[in-house]
């Protein structure tokens, strides 16, 4: 199991590099720190292209040449040529002598197998489903309405649930994105004592098989709507300290758990909405229960935070999903019943807020 770097570490490393960022920026124009800003599409694009093209699978076991390359992905070898040598300079792969090209640690993780692979969110980047909202992202400003209900003509998730291709794409992201968490889960629940956990919205179980794992004394319940969790099966190693449960959070979540844990459950609702799940968990919870949120804690005022423009992309993608602060998770957390006790850095992109039921 890997070990998690302390906060410390984390926050030290996040402020040494936002400085050297800011030095950098501090010796370039503005025009073009403006330009190299607009660039970022550019590469998005490049790297969504490659994972379209399985190039991290091909070079997954050495190094081959642009023509070998150009023939195991069926493209043209001059035109591959310029995209390998775009994403090189970005170091997702190495151009060798040759017009040879190796991967590297960042293209490993556009790798289908690797554990660490973040290929499904390489190609929701560029899916006709994220890319045509963040076109209309003027109107939703203007209007202050979903960007996706606009182009698409319904929500999201019932657009995924009516279309079972696009819907895989992003259920198998949100398998990934747990499977990536599990690290900091098994750390998390390693050291718990008896303890019953409960994973609302658990999708296929990823997150609540990393915590049984980690530690013989849980039990655990895999909670999502009866539709999500139909015809699951987990691991032997978990499966009989695990109940599978059907329903909808917003109107009752599984009684009787220690521990409620939320992963990437709280951005996609507004305010109302969270207070209804939290308050379900608040009173299904026993004495003395804790809930676990994992999620973004957005930074304040001017720091550099790619989470600031995930909380666009929740904007663009969702009726009333947003990204918090940490004294807007303060706050709606004090009106559910909760007090937060604390809030952790992780080797991710979230925190992981822990708070504490109140005594009635």
């Amino acid at each position: 199991m890997r070990r998690l770097p302390p906060p410390f570490v984390l926050k030290s490393l996040t402020r040494i590099s936002n400085w050297l960022r800011g030095l950098a920026d501090s010796l370039m124009p503005p025009n073009v720190r403006v330009m190299m800003s607009i660039g970022n599409l550019f590469k998005a694009i490049s790297i969504h292209t490659a994972a379209e093209l399985h190039i991290a699978d091909h070079l997954a076991n050495g190094s081959k040449s642009i023509d070998e390359l150009a023939k195991a992905t069926s493209t043209r070898a001059d035109s591959l040529h310029r995209l390998m040598r775009a994403l090189a300079s970005e170091g997702i792969f190495r151009e060798l002598a040759k017009r040879r090209f190796e991967t590297t640690p960042m293209g490993q993780a556009l790798e289908s197998s690797s554990a660490s692979s973040i290929r499904f969110l390489a190609l929701l980047i560029g899916d006709k489903t994220w890319v045509a909202p963040w076109m209309a992202l003027t109107q939703s400003i203007r209007t202050g309405e979903s960007a996706f209900e606009n182009v698409f003509g319904q929500g999201y998730f019932d657009y995924l649930a009516s279309r079972p291709e696009d819907g895989k794409l992003f259920n198998s992201w949100m398998t990934r994105l747990a499977e990536i968490s599990s690290p900091i889960i098994s750390a998390i629940f390693g050291q718990e004592q008896s303890a019953r956990i409960v994973d609302v919205g658990g999708g296929q179980g990823a997150l609540i098989s990393a915590a049984l794992a980690s530690n013989p004394k849980l039990t655990g319940v895999l909670f999502d709507l009866p539709e999500v969790v139909a015809g699951i099966k987990l691991d032997e190693a978990v499966a009989l300290r695990c109940e599978i449960v059907g329903g909808s959070f917003f109107e009752t979540v599984p009684a009787g758990g220690d521990i409620y844990v939320l992963q990437q459950i709280i951005h996609d609702w507004g305010d109302e909405e969270c207070l209804s799940i939290l308050r379900n968990c608040h009173d299904a919870m026993n004495e003395g229960g804790r809930v676990f949120i994992l999620d973004a804690v957005l930074e304040d005022l001017n720091k550099p935070d790619f989470n600031k423009f995930m909380d666009l992309h929740m904007h663009v993608m969702s009726h009333s999903g947003r990204e918090r602060t940490e004294a807007e998770f303060r706050d709606l957390l004090s009106k559910a019943g909760f007090d937060i006790t604390r809030i952790t850095p992780t080797p991710s992109l979230f925190n992981l807020i822990e708070a504490s039921r109140r005594a009635d």
